[in-house]
């Protein structure tokens, strides 16, 4: 069948149009491929100036998901260029009235049999839980007992016993001889309502409600240490272990007498952005040879917590800085660390670098910190 010519003129029936950005009844002309012929789901009213004569007549009002009405302008004004509509009542074949239910809440997609499954369960619990006296008196109604509030880690409870009986194959409660779903469905329409009507009985676990006190090395966790060293001694070879340099004592004294030991600490880069640290950490631990006050300095520089830090000399454990801090978790690059902070009573992770990589430490390793187990 051939196409009909789109210039030919198309006929007029009553609808909607645009008046002073208000809708009234006006008539209207549809093209060819009326709207009744456009398949249920595909009934979008689509937009497009025609017979007027303003000069905005040209703007094609008409990129919608289907064929449709075409509204005309009324008194110089056009419908909005994102404006499409749903027709109801035309898509039904009940009548000719409009409604216009864009954007609207859609009832009609809920399964009234399930809904009314639901409904069953929270009548059943309205007659269980309404108290009586001996004469029969109502002294406690039932019909509102899940509104006063229960632990959600109750509901999720009752939730996961219906799914889990369900999963085993059952179909049916045994005390109420209702379907396992519905009594599902129950608890997750209460846990819902529960966000609106009952926020203060989440008694959920969440970890950042018990965030551990997290204690941080600062080199080769935070800032780049090595690379910053193998950069000022011409070292090429990346090292595999901590102990690299047999004149790194010598090399110490030296940038001290000259005083360049602070400038070098404070020029080094650091290997994660201070924004980017995904929690607050409890303090910093270190062993720098420098002042508490080159460290802080540092740590402010680059955008890091302005959390309390402790210098321990080099050849003394960290163990008991960490303990008297209240350090529950510590991270650190040193394997020597990471051994004496476990053996002393702190739980310590090693961090990821080359030094360290050849030991195997089961999950007390620790690649990144944004991998740590209580931020997922």
């Amino acid at each position: 069948m051939m196409k009909k010519n789109n210039t030919e003129t198309p006929k007029e029936v009553p609808t909607q149009t645009w008046f002073n950005g208000m809708a009234e009844m006006k008539p209207y002309m549809v093209d060819e491929e009326y709207l009744p012929r456009v398949p249920v789901s595909e009934r979008y009213a689509k937009i497009k100036v025609i017979n007027t004569t303003n000069p905005m007549d040209n703007i094609d009002r008409t990129q919608f998901k289907s064929p449709g009405v075409f509204f005309k302008e009324v008194d110089g004004n056009l419908p909005p260029k994102e404006s499409f509509v749903r027709d109801i009542n035309a898509t039904t074949g009940k009548g000719g009235g409009l409604r216009f239910n864009s954007d609207k809440l859609r009832y009609d997609l809920v399964d009234p049999l399930a809904h009314e499954d639901m409904v069953k369960v929270l009548t059943y619990g309205a007659n269980k839980y309404t108290v009586r006296d001996d004469d029969g008196n109502i002294i406690n109604k039932g019909d509102d007992n899940w509104r006063k509030g229960l632990s959600w880690k109750s509901v999720l409870a009752s939730l996961k016993r219906h799914v889990a009986a369900i999963e085993r194959g059952e179909d049916y409660d045994q005390d109420t001889k209702m379907l396992h779903i519905a009594h599902a469905a129950c608890n997750v329409h209460f846990l819902n309502a529960y966000y609106y009507i009952f926020p203060q009985g989440d008694d959920r676990i969440k970890p950042f409600m018990k965030m551990p006190k997290v204690g941080l090395d600062i080199d080769e966790v935070l800032c780049g240490y090595l690379p910053a060293w193998m950069e000022k001694y011409g070292i090429e070879t990346f090292p595999h272990s901590w102990y690299f340099d047999r004149e790194i004592k010598n090399r110490f004294e030296h940038m001290r007498e000259t005083g360049v030991l602070d400038d070098f600490y404070l020029n080094m880069k650091p290997l994660i952005d201070g924004k980017d640290l995904p929690f607050e950490p409890h303090c910093y631990i270190t062993s720098r040879p420098v002042s508490k006050e080159v460290t802080e300095k540092w740590l402010d520089m680059n955008g890091f917590p302005t959390k309390k830090v402790y210098t321990v000399d080099i050849m003394k454990s960290k163990a008991e800085v960490a303990k008297e801090a209240g350090v529950e978790i510590f991270i650190d690059d040193s394997y020597d660390n990471f051994l004496d902070l476990n053996k002393n009573g702190v739980f310590c992770y090693l961090y990821t670098q080359k030094h360290n990589i050849k030991f195997d430490v089961g999950h007390m390793r620790l690649n990144s910190l944004h991998d740590l187990p209580f931020l997922k």
